[in-house]
């Protein structure tokens, strides 16, 4: 788990935006996941359509030593996060409580299905994010609490989300941490998330398989012919801690869904469903932290089959 200290001012990075000075913690060690602001919509007018209220999720998990773990909603205001609601309910999400899951010898705290719309219109617009305050008898001072990726909060509009692909990844099983390669987790039951970047998904095109027969005057007689579908995102310049999230717990996820929001786009892309087919190489280059990727998919659907005889 994070390790955190006192209030400093730092750099954030924006995805979707530009760099500005925030009070934020101070980390003992590393942690980009809080300092990255991901860009997150609702619509109040429209707060039923999944294309322009997104969710995400958000969980922590704890040895058997720590005795108590609190769910809070926060507001960056002036420079600070303030708490804005305990979570207790289902009010802005599928919530549950500590050590309502177990698994591995390890006590859970999650909430599922965001209502970022149910907070927009709570809260209003601005940048939020999720913490987790632990207790722990044995420990001789107060653990520092964890804490969630930060998000941008706004009204939909199309000119905002144009430039942007938003993913869903459904997990249901054991995988490795992107925090210590050491250590495994397991997903809470049914786990969807969900994560809004600076990219564009599609580029459509196809491969081709063919099955024949020959005869003896050398004519091929067709089988089969398969088409693939596949599809290509390419994102703009992200930090490393996003893609450690990207390759892990989206690439290796049970379900993969693509909603591109990309005006231009050629293609119009809404959950669609894939599979990855390529490996996932950003393009380093030297002193320069932030990096783009291109990642090969193909459609989770093998339906474009030609049987012939």
């Amino acid at each position: 788990m994070a390790t955190r200290g006192d209030v400093q001012k730092d750099t954030f990075f924006t995805i979707g935006g530009s760099a500005s000075i925030v009070t934020g913690p101070e980390f003992t060690e590393p942690l980009e996941e809080c300092c990255v602001d991901l860009l997150l919509f609702g619509d109040l007018l429209d707060p039923t359509d999944p294309f322009k209220n997104d969710k995400t999720s958000y969980f922590e998990y704890y040895s058997n030593d720590t005795d108590t773990a609190v769910l809070k909603l926060q507001k960056c205001e002036n420079g600070v996060f303030i708490d804005k609601a305990t979570i207790t309910d289902n009010t802005y999400g599928e919530f549950l409580d500590f050590g309502d899951f177990q698994a591995d010898n390890r006590n859970y705290i999650s909430i599922k299905n965001i209502d970022w719309t149910a907070i927009l219109s709570a809260f209003d617009r601005g940048k939020f994010r999720f913490i987790v305050e632990t207790t722990n008898i044995l420990a001789s001072v107060t653990p520092t609490p964890d804490c969630s990726f930060t998000y941008k909060l706004d009204h939909y509009s199309a000119k905002d989300a144009d430039g942007t692909v938003f993913i869903k990844a459904e997990n249901s099983n054991l995988l490795g941490s992107i925090k210590d390669q050491k250590q495994v987790f397991t997903f809470p039951p049914e786990w969807m998330d969900g994560i809004r970047i600076s990219a564009i998904f599609g580029f459509n095109f196809s491969e081709y398989e063919e099955e024949h027969v020959r005869y003896d005057d050398g004519f091929l007689q067709d089988l089969t012919n398969d088409q693939t579908a596949k599809y290509l995102l390419k994102t703009d310049r992200l930090p490393a801690i996003l893609h450690d999230y990207l390759k892990t717990n989206v690439l290796q996820a049970n379900i993969i869904k693509m909603t591109d929001y990309n005006k231009d786009n050629a293609n119009r892309h809404v959950d669609t469903m894939v599979k990855r087919t390529s490996s996932y190489e950003p393009v380093y280059h030297p002193r320069v932290k932030n990096s783009k990727v291109e990642v090969e998919f193909k459609s989770a659907f093998d339906n474009l089959r030609e049987l012939l005889c």
